[in-house]
């Protein structure tokens, strides 16, 4: 299944999301890729929306990254990779700062002087444009819950089935509207978003 643009996966992603209208949720992208759905999904159930920024530790198509870094600063690893592959702890310490460092940059530049949302006790719908990997995704629930949100649902319009499982296990839940069985990430389905 391939959307034809942003707009449609938000439209898709929105049906699904639609018991969440009540009590009011705040939306949540993720990344700048991210933004144009959760304005969709944001707009149909009627919710305020803002960023709580994510990325992966490791390269950006690996579907095992190290973990994650999401605002407001937080990070999580995955150690039993980290200590398979080896990596020091002041190798991954950088590899940390340098995406914290990143992650810094882009909110600068997507959120000039705007704060973080206030989360206290809200139910959170955290956005992406697509589930390929899990670091991002549990860096941004960690940041939630850690601003303060009551619930936290992750949602996206694709994913990979292994990655909706993985994450169950941080979000309260987890929303796909699509899971092919074969995750092909050199023709994305979400290539338009």
């Amino acid at each position: 299944m391939k959307f034809r643009d942003p707009t449609e996966a938000g439209e898709r992603l929105a049906e699904v999301l639609a018991l969440y209208r009540h009590p009011s949720p705040i939306v949540l992208a993720m990344s700048r890729r991210a933004i144009p759905v959760a304005a969709v999904v944001a707009d149909a159930l009627a919710a305020p929306h803002d960023l709580l920024l994510a990325r992966a530790i490791g390269p950006a198509e690996a579907l095992h990254p190290l973990g994650g870094v999401a605002d407001p600063g937080v990070h999580v690893l995955k150690r039993p990779l980290v200590r398979m592959l080896g990596l020091s702890e002041g190798e991954t310490e950088r590899m940390v700062t340098r995406e914290l460092m990143r992650l810094a940059a882009d909110r600068r530049e997507l959120c000039r002087d705007r704060s973080l949302p206030n989360l206290a006790g809200k139910c959170v719908i955290l956005i992406d444009d697509a589930l390929a990997s899990d670091g991002a995704a549990r860096a941004a629930v960690r940041g939630a819950r850690t601003l303060g949100a009551a619930r936290v649902i992750v949602a996206a319009p694709v994913g990979v089935e292994e990655v909706i499982e993985s994450l169950c296990a941080d979000a309260d839940e987890v929303v796909c509207v699509y899971a092919p069985e074969e995750w092909e990430p050199a023709s994305s389905h979400h290539a338009n978003l």
